[in-house]
C-alpha cells in the first residue's frame, strides 16, 4: 500500500489544483481520492454536482480511475471489481458503507440508530476519553462510529493511518486542511 502508478499520480495532481481552486483548503474529497489511488481506503463518495462532476469523472476517464456517478457525487473505487461487486449507485446504506470499507459496527449503528450524530454527540459529551474538538480533526475517517470507547479509538488509529500516508505520498498534500 501507498505507492502511486504515474497515472494516479497526474490524477491527483490534477485533481488537487482544481479542488483547491474550486473549494480552497478544505478539500478532503482529493484526499480521500488519493487514500482510495493508494489502497489506504476501499473507495469513497465525493459530493460533486454538475460541471465539478463533469471535470472529476472526465479526469477519471483519461487516467483509468474507476468511478461511478450519480446526484449524490462521484464514487471511487480501488479497482474495477470493487465497484462492479458493490454497485455503489443507488444502494442502501449497508452496501454503500461496505463499498467506503466503513467498520461493520459503524454501518449497524447507522442503520440502527434513528439519529447517529446525536447519539454520537451525546457520547462524545460523557466520554472521559474523547470529545468533540476530537471528532471534528477526525475528517478523513467519514463514518460515525458505534459509542463505544473501542470504536472511538479505532476511528482515531484510522485517522492516524491516513494522515501518515498521506504524508508519505509523492503528491504534496500538505497545504489541505493542515496535513
Amino acid at each position: 500500500m501507498g505507492s502511486l502508478s504515474e497515472q494516479q499520480e497526474q490524477f491527483l495532481e490534477e485533481y488537487l489544483e482544481f479542488a483547491t481552486d474550486t473549494f480552497g483548503v478544505d478539500s478532503t474529497g482529493v484526499l480521500n481520492a488519493a487514500l482510495v489511488c493508494m489502497g489506504e481506503r476501499e473507495g469513497c463518495l465525493i459530493g460533486l454536482r454538475d460541471e465539478n462532476a463533469e471535470f472529476v469523472t472526465d479526469l477519471c476517464e483519461e487516467y483509468g480511475i474507476p468511478y461511478a456517478s450519480d446526484n449524490y457525487g462521484v464514487f471511487f473505487a480501488k479497482s474495477d471489481s470493487h465497484l462492479s461487486h458493490y454497485h455503489p449507485v443507488g444502494a442502501d446504506a449497508n452496501t454503500t458503507g461496505n463499498f467506503l470499507g466503513y467498520p461493520e459496527t459503524a454501518i449497524k449503528f447507522y442503520q440502527t440508530h434513528p439519529d447517529p450524530s446525536g447519539d454520537s454527540d451525546r457520547f462524545l459529551s460523557e466520554s472521559s476519553t474523547f470529545d468533540e474538538s476530537d471528532w471534528s480533526d477526525w475528517y478523513l475517517v467519514g463514518y460515525i462510529p458505534e459509542s463505544t470507547e473501542e470504536a472511538y479509538k479505532e476511528a482515531e488509529q484510522k485517522q492516524k493511518q491516513y494522515e501518515k500516508a498521506l504524508r508519505s505520498c509523492a503528491v504534496d498534500f500538505s497545504g489541505v486542511r493542515n496535513l
